[in-house]
């Protein structure tokens, strides 16, 4: 869907998918996952965002992390954001997001230049999507200060 949205080039889809005609729920394999992803593409979001990256690996050589972000989101004020999807089960419920967020967006900065706003995870549950939207200043404060945390118990010298 993201690829879709994106209109990436063909070489950033994955092996035998063509998604040029979007996501048909109903057939496979998508159909078995339909629960989680209806509610989360019929999300109002999408009408106001533009998806200009999926699945963006990112590093910090200096903290020497990395890690892969679902997606990255310009905003209609020209502003961008990193986005990451967490899936649930029917009793599954959201834990914090923040420091992971704040990573996504602090490598984001660093490596592409980008003005970053606002921070989101998309919470899929089966027929529900919520969406929670961070500053992303607030992310990287967080990011920072748990890495500080681990730095001094793990990296004392």
């Amino acid at each position: 869907f993201a690829l879709h949205r994106w209109k990436a080039p063909a070489a950033h889809w994955p092996n035998r998918r063509r998604l040029a005609n979007g996501v048909d729920l109903q057939r496979r394999p998508w159909r078995q996952y339909a629960d989680w992803t209806a509610p989360l593409l019929a999300e109002p979001l999408w009408e106001h965002v533009e998806v200009i990256g999926a699945e963006v690996m990112l590093c910090d050589m200096e903290r020497n992390v990395a890690g892969t972000f679902d997606l990255v989101l310009r905003f209609p004020d020209g502003t961008c954001g990193v986005a990451d999807l967490k899936t649930l089960s029917a009793k599954g419920r959201p834990y914090p997001t923040r420091p992971q967020l704040g990573a996504g967006a602090l490598m984001l900065a660093a490596h592409h230049g980008l003005e970053l706003s606002r921070c989101l995870t998309l919470w899929a549950s089966p027929g529900s999507c919520q969406v929670q939207t961070f500053r992303a200043e607030d992310c990287i404060a967080r990011w920072l200060d748990v890495f500080a945390r681990y730095e001094a118990q793990w990296r004392p010298f």
